[in-house]
């Protein structure tokens, strides 16, 4: 049987020219999976609805400074309603491996807003106070605790509306920036 053997030339730079296309590819998909992870948390922060327009900002416990917001009108049901504008102002966008990028609230009550759940019962303490205040009926009371029966927090979600609502508009966004980077001919 006959035997053909063949002989590559210059396959040190072809190596060389792979991996750079590679890399190249990388990066591509990172940018493009970053643009459209930056515009999902951009409709998710939209999503989060304030009661009213901004009139000030105040600093959190925490340092944080956030927006304050007027009251007006009742919440829409079905939809979140921001009072402090903390939840909105943790929604970030992070890179979890090449091309792999994950949008989602650092606030821990965010999951519960999104999917909807049940609180156990617990005690609330005064904290930054002697006691906490607030009204029953016509009168206000005063206690330095309270037993909350826990509640059940029905879905309202902001997050996963911002994807499913304006997945053509991300693609889009996302392979424009492949295109930018890649050239149009890849």
């Amino acid at each position: 049987m006959p035997v053909i053997s063949v002989k590559v030339l210059g396959t040190d730079e072809m190596e060389r020219t792979l991996l750079g296309m590679a890399r190249a590819c990388e990066a591509a998909a990172d940018e493009a999976a970053m643009a459209g992870a930056q515009m999902i948390r951009g409709y998710a922060v939209k999503n989060i609805r304030t009661r009213g327009e901004q009139t000030g900002t105040k600093t959190t416990a925490s340092g944080r400074t956030i927006g304050t917001f007027a009251e007006l009108g009742a919440p829409i049901p079905g939809r979140l309603t921001s009072r402090t504008g903390m939840l909105r102002a943790s929604i970030r966008t992070e890179r979890e491996a090449i091309g792999a990028w994950a949008v989602g609230p650092t606030a821990e009550y965010g999951r519960i807003h999104e999917f909807g759940g049940t609180t156990r019962p617990h005690v609330i303490r005064a904290r930054r106070a002697k006691a906490l205040a607030f009204v029953m009926g016509n009168q206000l009371m005063l206690r330095q605790s309270v037993h909350h029966p826990g509640s059940h927090i029905p879905p309202r979600p902001y997050l996963r509306p911002a994807f499913y609502e304006h997945v053509d508009a991300v693609r889009n966004t996302m392979v424009r920036a492949l295109i930018k980077r890649l050239g149009a001919g890849a």
